[in-house]
């Protein structure tokens, strides 16, 4: 069992550098979005530190991986990323704490029967996280 405070820093680490997508994956040469493609939950956060990631990492799976900066001046950057049942569980467990984008977790979770619904909900979200034309409650 994760910790309450893991999770509420998850949670908060998840609202201001994550995000949520439903990934259409394909499988051999079925390119086509024929029977050999699936969609599936994919989450990603990225932070310039490695540390907070590696909770995640701990106690949702998923990955970590390492991007190059494009300035040589700048610090890498690291982005968790998790797909499917791990991605699932992860939103599952930090919707409690959520603020900003409890909107895109619902879309998600609410429609895992129907990820090609859940994708076009995700898609009407402008890039301030909001519905288009609506305000999103803080309460």
């Amino acid at each position: 069992m994760v910790e309450e405070a893991i999770i509420a820093y998850l949670a908060g680490l998840f609202d201001g550098e994550g995000s949520v997508s439903i990934l259409k994956q394909y499988k051999g040469k079925h390119k086509t979005g024929g029977a050999g493609s699936w969609r599936a939950v994919r989450l990603v956060i990225t932070n310039r530190n490695r540390d907070c990631l590696e909770l995640a990492e701990k106690h949702f799976s998923g990955l970590i991986y390492r991007q190059e900066p494009q300035n040589k001046d700048w610090s890498p950057a690291y982005r968790w990323q998790a797909h499917g049942r791990f991605a699932v569980e992860f939103l599952e467990a930090i919707r409690p704490y959520v603020v900003i984008k409890k909107p895109h977790i619902d879309a998600v979770l609410n429609n895992l029967d129907d990820k090609a619904r859940a994708s076009e909900l995700l898609r009407t979200f402008n890039k301030r996280g909001k519905l288009k034309g609506t305000q999103l409650p803080l309460n």
